[in-house]
């Protein structure tokens, strides 16, 4: 039986997604008739992309065509796009550049994707990609803010030969938090929160939890692509459930599902798994005070998540892992 919190997130996301049917998509239903490529992945760092990248072009009825997973090609603010001859010349472009294609390229019997993590909170890629690929299908992977935290923290870390605390780098964020929280912002206004304006004046070396608002840009995308074109997965259940969580997706894209042939978990080129990560790992902790900021700051972001999106992934906010 469905916790209770669990079943109204349910109810208000059914009553959301009824408000935006008069932004019902217009596209085909058959994925395989829309402009390659014909989805993205859009996720925040360090939230699996890169192994669900790998598995899905393990899929038959996928081929992975881009010259690299993130191509980050829509984030051009030179595609200016205004006239239909801007936009063709605009699609060539990317097409080109990032798949080695021409722009009538349609292939009727395979899918193709990129993967950029930088899409999700980057207005120029949202305005770019709704020019150029209006049809384009969104697939989101959420994490829990704080283990995202922690692992970008890491990534950076091994790199460096001399990196800040992962305490210090948190507790400079949560100044700015308390500082620009006051604002009282609408989690609708999107990319023009005043609260990232506001973040973004002190400057941090991170932005280790903001990062994960993702409420904010989720609403900015809703406003360019109806909710039947997202599919939004949660990190750990993908972790830990990889094939389960690729069947959900292949019936997102309308492809037949397929058994996942080697089930590994693939990192990418940062060692954080080595004895210096090991090390860094052992450092990292959080006060009782910094665990309840961190909560004032979380909560309520996550929980208007949850509602947006019509489901409660159940975060434990304050853990490490």
């Amino acid at each position: 039986m469905l916790p209770l919190l669990s079943v109204i997130f349910l109810i208000l996301g059914k009553v959301e997604a009824q408000a935006r049917e008069k932004k019902a998509s217009k596209c085909p239903s058959d994925i395989f008739q829309v402009q390659l490529p014909q989805f993205q992945v859009v996720s925040a760092a360090k939230t699996g992309s890169t192994s669900l990248y790998s598995y899905l072009c393990s899929h038959s009825s996928i081929q992975c065509l881009a010259r690299r997973k993130e191509l980050n090609l829509l984030r051009n603010k030179l595609l200016r796009v205004k006239t239909a001859k801007e936009k063709s010349r605009a699609l060539a472009w990317y097409l080109k550049e990032g798949f080695g294609l021409d722009s009538n390229s349609l292939n009727q019997k395979k899918l193709s994707f990129e993967a950029s993590i930088h899409y999700y909170h980057h207005r120029n890629a949202l305005e770019n990609l709704n020019s150029l690929l209006p049809c384009s299908r969104i697939i989101w992977i959420l994490r829990n803010p704080l283990p995202r935290a922690v692992s970008e923290y890491l990534h950076q870390a091994v790199k460096a030969k001399k990196y800040p605390s992962f305490q210090k780098l948190i507790l400079q964020e949560l100044y700015a938090l308390k500082h620009c929280s006051s604002l009282n912002d609408s989690f609708e206004n999107g990319f023009e929160s005043k609260l990232f304006s506001c973040l973004a004046r002190y400057k941090l070396q991170k932005y280790l939890i903001s990062t994960a608002f993702y409420v904010y840009f989720i609403y900015a995308w809703l406003e360019k692509f109806p909710i039947e074109q997202h599919f939004f997965l949660d990190y750990e259940f993908f972790r830990r459930n990889p094939e389960k969580a690729l069947q959900k997706i292949h019936n997102f894209l309308n492809i037949s599902s397929e058994p996942i042939t080697e089930a590994v978990w693939k990192f990418n080129k940062a060692n954080t798994r080595n004895e210096k990560a090991a090390a860094l790992r052992r450092k990292i902790s959080i006060t009782k005070n910094m665990e309840e900021n961190l909560l004032t700051h979380i909560s309520y972001p996550v929980e208007e998540l949850f509602r947006l999106i019509g489901q409660d992934f159940n975060w434990p906010l304050t853990s490490l892992t």
